[in-house]
C-alpha cells in the first residue's frame, strides 16, 4: 500500500521503521535518498546497473560541497545477463534507527 505523508524526510523515515518493525525499509527515490544520506539514515545501498546508453543524465546523488561518505562493497550479484547489482555498507557504521 502506498500512504502520503506531509512531513519531512526524518519523520517519514521513522514511521516507515516502525511500521516495518524488524524488516527493512526500501527507498527506491534517489532523491529521498539523497536526503536520507544528509541524516545518515542509509545502513545499505544497493545499486543496480543496466547497461544502456543514454547519452546523458543527471549524477543522483550530487551535493556540491557535502560532506564525504566512505562505503565498503559487502555482495556483488547478478540476476540477469543483462544487469548486475553492488551492496555497499557505510564503514564503521551501525544500522541506523530514528
Amino acid at each position: 500500500s502506498v500512504t502520503a505523508l506531509n512531513c519531512g524526510v526524518v519523520e517519514a523515515i521513522r514511521l516507515a521503521q516502525e511500521i516495518a518493525g524488524e524488516r527493512d525499509v526500501q527507498i527506491i527515490s534517489a532523491d529521498i535518498a539523497r536526503q536520507a544520506l544528509e541524516h545518515d539514515l542509509i545502513d545499505e545501498l544497493q545499486v543496480f546497473v543496466a547497461p544502456v546508453f543514454l547519452g546523458d543524465g543527471t549524477r543522483i546523488f550530487d551535493v556540491p560541497g557535502g560532506r564525504r561518505i566512505d562505503w565498503e562493497l559487502v555482495d556483488i550479484y547478478s540476476d540477469s545477463p543483462r544487469s548486475f547489482g553492488r551492496t555497499y555498507r557505510p564503514k564503521g557504521r551501525h544500522r541506523p534507527r530514528v
